[in-house]
């Protein structure tokens, strides 16, 4: 019975002693083309350590080295651990993490928002592990292109964790800038300013879908 994980497990059909308390085992028939299904059966049983003897307990040691804090939109981290009793150790994204983090089908970790990443461990008869690893948030490293007076143009913006279609404007009254493309690294913004924009330096808001934002200075030209 899943109340009993941390006492007792079965493998095979033979039942394994894990700690002092109290074992639950259901017992359950599916049935068949000739009979329905059978009314689940419930045995328990009291578990006890020999006196002056030890229980030793299953417990997950985890063998990969954590990242103190990483990047949005970094990937190529992969949770291991082992069973001191060799059993299979799951690892998984803690939901309260999903739009932190997410766990890709060959088992790495990739990092698409700002905030805190924790990746629960868990495995028969053992206490549950976490870890916790910070995510930064995303980061503008430059931009490339100008925008054209009267024109509809597309600069670049390069970076870390452009993620989900990040929501883009100007601080210039009229100018229009709109996210046409993303790829984590770069975004592609097209910015559609009108005649009676003067030249210059003006910035670009970044915000993504968690509220993170950024500032980025472009130049506005004439010609």
């Amino acid at each position: 019975d899943s109340s009993s994980t941390s006492i007792c497990s079965i493998t095979g059909g033979t039942v394994s002693y894990l700690a002092a308390g109290t074992c639950v085992l259901d017992f359950n028939d599916a049935g068949n083309g000739s009979f329905g299904p059978a009314t689940q059966v419930r045995q328990s049983f009291t578990v006890v350590a020999a006196v002056g003897a030890s229980v030793t307990v299953n417990s997950i040691v985890t063998t990969s080295a954590v990242p103190g804090s990483v990047d949005v939109g970094s990937t190529g981290y992969r949770p291991t651990a082992r069973s001191t009793f060799g059993y299979t150790v799951q690892v998984r994204v803690d939901p309260r993490s999903s739009n932190v983090c997410q766990m890709t089908a060959n088992g790495l970790v990739r990092f698409i928002g700002a905030g805190t990443c924790l990746l629960d461990y868990t495995t028969d008869g053992a206490n549950e592990v976490q870890q916790a690893i910070r995510v930064n948030a995303f980061k503008v490293v430059r931009e490339v292109g100008s925008a054209i007076q009267g024109r509809l143009t597309t600069i670049r913006i390069v970076g870390e964790g452009f993620y989900g279609r990040p929501h883009v404007t100007s601080n210039v009254a009229g100018v229009r800038a709109q996210v046409v493309r993303d790829n984590g690294r770069i975004l592609f913004v097209r910015i559609s300013t009108p005649r009676s924009a003067r030249d210059g330096v003006h910035e670009l808001k970044i915000v993504l879908g968690d509220g993170t934002t950024a500032v980025v200075r472009y130049e506005q030209r004439s010609h």
